[in-house]
């Protein structure tokens, strides 16, 4: 049985469908949202999707247009005058495969190509889901690729319905972490951060803000009017798995990823902190989680310079064109009676269920395949 179609936010989209799990991916750019979990009797959708559509405003590119839930990035952030997030995030995708409980799509993206062979880009994506799982399943395909790239997902979580300090955010024990170096936020442009510029920090409970002090983005909504980026990078953990988690109204929302192919994650801060359109000041409460390979969002350019070398910080991966290259990322969510209390561990607790325990005490279970992130299959010699 193939997938169902519909328009959703004005974005022709495709969906897959387990008895526990609904998601549903544009065809253009790919953006996948939004997703219905279905949890102790009741469905939850975490996933955020923009409060306007493409075509609403002139002049935005379409990855802001389409702008919701989960996209792939490569390169990540800025790439001359070459689409921001690359084509992969703003441009058409081709269906190469429909079922019921897995899509594939497929693009060539120009902006890829560049290197000596002349070879063709071809990045895919695989949306796939299971009965009695708490989660979905993205797999990214890269062949045809040559030279130095930054990559990664861009999970937009949306808790602007939670009460201000009112989810938990928290990962697995972090090594290095740092605000975004440089201007994030132009107020020529009607925006604001708030965040030290290159602050170095441990603790996402304290994070140095320009006019003194810390803000404590383990708690969240924040209080609305910025916009901030940081980024973290996890400890090494027994097996190659590591996790980010975020409480929200009686559930939890969690992304699972081997830090090999993704070492950092970026926290983007979006809460109304930017006043020009598309965004007018209502896009609130949203944190993208995005795993990467990346120097924040800086440029591909700046990435290539490996400026967190001296941290044994990969900010790209080395692609050839004769290798196919296999990034698998793993969302999903579990039961959390309480949304004030900080996930302290996520880990395996058997070949299809991982174990979830809070800083309270409180432990919860969710049937996911952790292992499709660490024991990928290899196509061409590569992982």
């Amino acid at each position: 049985m193939s997938s169902a179609q519909e328009a959703i936010n004005g974005e022709q989209s495709v969906s897959v469908k387990s008895n526990t799990v609904e998601a549903w991916t544009t065809l253009h750019a790919a953006h996948t949202a939004p997703v219905h979990f279905k949890l102790d009797g009741r469905t939850v959708s975490p996933y955020s999707i923009s409060p306007w559509q493409r075509g609403e405003f002139d002049g935005i590119p379409d990855l802001l247009g389409v702008l919701r839930g989960d996209f792939w990035c490569m390169p990540f952030g800025p790439h001359g005058d070459l689409p921001y997030h690359g084509e992969v995030a703003n441009d058409p995708w081709q269906i190469e495969e429909s079922f019921a409980e897995r899509l594939i799509l497929r693009i060539t993206p120009s902006d890829l190509a560049q290197g000596s062979t002349g070879a063709k880009p071809v990045v895919t994506k695989e949306v796939s889901v299971k009965d009695d799982h708490n989660a979905f399943y993205q797999e990214f395909t890269i062949s045809g690729v040559e030279g130095e790239w930054s990559f990664g997902t861009h999970p937009i979580i949306d808790f602007s319905k939670m009460p201000k300090g009112g989810s938990r955010i928290s990962s697995s024990p972090i090594r290095w972490a740092g605000v975004y170096p440089g201007v994030f936020s132009d107020p020529a442009q009607g925006e604001r951060q708030i965040l030290k510029s290159g602050a170095v920090f441990s603790k996402l409970a304290e994070i140095p803000l320009t006019d003194g002090g810390t803000l404590d983005m383990s708690c969240y909504p924040t209080e609305p009017g910025h916009e901030d980026l940081v980024m973290y990078v996890n400890e090494a953990s027994p097996g190659g798995l590591t996790w980010t988690a975020a409480t929200l109204d009686g559930y939890l929302w969690f992304s699972l990823k081997n830090p090999q192919d993704l070492p950092g994650t970026l926290m983007w801060i979006s809460n109304g902190g930017r006043s020009q359109a598309p965004w007018n000041s209502r896009h609130l409460g949203r944190i993208g989680f995005e795993d990467v390979c990346s120097y924040f969002s800086h440029s591909v350019t700046k990435s290539r310079e490996k400026p967190l070398a001296n941290e044994g910080i990969a900010t790209v991966r080395e692609f050839t064109a004769n290798e196919t290259v296999k990034i698998r990322s793993v969302q999903g969510v579990a039961q959390w009676p309480d949304s004030t209390e900080a996930v302290t561990n996520i880990e395996p607790d058997g070949p299809n269920k991982i174990k979830i325990t809070g800083e309270k005490g409180t432990v919860s279970h969710a049937v996911v395949d952790w292992g499709y992130v660490v024991n990928k299959g290899v196509a061409n010699g590569s992982s």
